[in-house]
């Protein structure tokens, strides 16, 4: 699309191609030089050697950064939740097996007891994709 945008124009004298002064490219050099300017604006590096000249290739530009920012801003975001998600939940199971150490200690809980919380504990926090109220429903009461 940026490249359609200048090679196309009818005037040819007031673009991204001219100002950069890569009118002597043939068609495929011009297409590597189009997906070079794409990818250094999306990923927010944008070196500055292309930019748009006119008021199409300046709101081509402007529209193409919008969805740079937003798609670097959601990824940012949703890695960092993953982490988050990932921290909270190794907390909440050193939380739980601290408890179970207080529980033991004060009430003098027999190893085998303390052996099956532990285990069950643990299965909980597991990352799996078990559905755990189906499998209660196979063991005996």
């Amino acid at each position: 699309m940026w490249a359609f945008m200048a090679k196309f124009n009818p005037e040819l004298k007031d673009t991204w191609i001219v100002d950069a002064e890569l009118t002597k490219l043939n068609t495929p050099q011009l297409y590597v030089a189009a997906i070079y300017f794409v990818v250094t604006t999306i990923t927010t590096v944008g070196y500055g050697d292309i930019s748009g000249q006119n008021m199409a290739e300046r709101l081509f530009c402007s529209i193409l950064m919008l969805i740079g920012v937003l798609s670097f801003s959601f990824s940012t975001g949703s890695l960092a939740n993953m982490f988050s998600t990932r921290d909270r939940n190794k907390q909440d199971l050193n939380e739980k097996l601290n408890t179970l150490k207080e529980i033991e200690a004060r009430y003098k809980l027999s190893p085998n007891l303390h052996e099956e919380i532990l285990k069950m504990i643990r299965l909980e926090h597991q990352n799996t994709k078990i559905d755990i109220s189906k499998f209660q429903e196979f063991l005996p009461y």
